[in-house]
């Protein structure tokens, strides 16, 4: 089949890789129409790595933030139709280890994950995969806001493992996709005062325009926050992949507060300032990616997180994609999130 992919690290281009075979039982083919390039297609188009998962076979097809429609089913499918427009879940777990008995598909030993090597992502004519990734999107939600269910799920997760109370404070270290799905669902859950730490003007801007407070990174956002909430936030999310952030993530939290660490940092090995941890006795969280987010982020995105779709900043012909990556990696022109989208 036809696909738009990495053919050497930092180059795309338009190949032929192998076509998927018919769609089995409980599985279906979707045509994309929308994806979004997330912070790990970057890493892997600059890098050809994220620590150990590394690109060893190019042509190599990125992109998992996708929405589409279902061309094809195979026996037994019953929760979508040929025709139908759906959100997908680019995670498919074994549900047989230990994680995914216990309801942590999220971090199954042996997830197949679109875009993540040596499995195929999304850039490409069409998508087998099981029909419990995916998900009918409702008539309000367009093509390019569903594809953001990924990220918002997410949040969601990241929102929910720190078990995000009402009347908590909350600190979101980067407000971009991230870290604006994350704001999202802290409100959703009751968070009384979000604060969004970001340099870049127009990311502030937008997510003032959804009713976050923000503050920029100089000259001393712990300080700062810890003067606007006197003494710290329950509760501190790094949603940037920061060397930076993943400090100011630490020290961010009142004495007994949580940390929670979502983004991707470049660097293998952080610092850990130890005795402020342990002398505060925080609790950190690792958060990896979502987990059976995605009829949640549906049905939200068609209610009170509306909003997310303000996310998407810009929009490229998947045939730019090299320009759309390189806009995303320089963090140019306000961009949160980038759509690629098929004609």
């Amino acid at each position: 089949m036809k696909a738009f992919a990495l053919v050497s690290p930092g180059n795309f281009g338009w190949t032929e890789i192998p076509d998927d075979p018919p769609p089995g039982p409980d599985e279906v083919v979707v045509r994309p129409t929308a994806c979004g390039i997330c912070a790990s297609d970057v890493h892997y188009w600059l890098h050809g790595r994220i620590g150990t998962q590394v690109i060893e076979n190019y042509p190599f097809v990125l992109g998992h933030e996708c929405a589409g429609v279902v061309v094809e089913l195979g026996e037994g499918v019953t929760n979508v139709t040929v025709g139908q427009r759906v959100a997908v879940e680019p995670a498919i777990p074994c549900g047989r280890c230990a994680p995914c008995t216990e309801g942590r598909q999220n971090i199954c030993p042996n997830v197949r994950f679109l875009a993540t090597p040596p499995y195929h992502g999304a850039l490409r004519q069409s998508i087998l995969i099981p029909a419990g990734n995916v998900e009918p999107i409702p008539e309000s939600v367009s093509f390019e806001t569903a594809a953001l269910c990924e990220p918002f799920g997410v949040g969601i997760h990241a929102a929910r493992l720190a078990d995000v109370s009402p009347d908590e404070t909350v600190a979101i270290f980067g407000a971009g996709a991230i870290g604006l799905s994350t704001a999202m669902a802290a409100r959703i859950r009751g968070a009384a005062r979000i604060i969004l730490v970001e340099p870049i003007k127009e990311r502030r801007s937008l997510a003032e325009a959804m009713g976050f407070e923000t503050i920029p990174i100089d000259p001393d956002p712990v300080e700062r926050i810890r003067q606007m909430t006197d003494g710290g936030v329950h509760t501190a999310f790094e949603a940037a992949g920061d060397l930076r952030a993943m400090s100011w993530v630490t020290a961010a939290p009142r004495l007994g507060g949580k940390s929670v660490i979502i983004g991707i940092p470049t660097e293998d090995t952080v610092p850990l300032d130890i005795h402020r941890v342990r002398r505060a006795e925080l609790t950190i969280y690792n958060s990896r990616r979502s987990n059976r987010t995605l009829p949640e982020a549906l049905h939200l995105l068609d209610g009170p997180a509306a909003d997310i779709a303000r996310m998407c900043t810009h929009r490229f012909p998947v045939s730019e994609a090299g320009r759309a990556f390189g806009t995303v990696s320089r963090r140019e022109d306000g961009v949160v999130r980038a759509m690629l989208m098929f004609d």
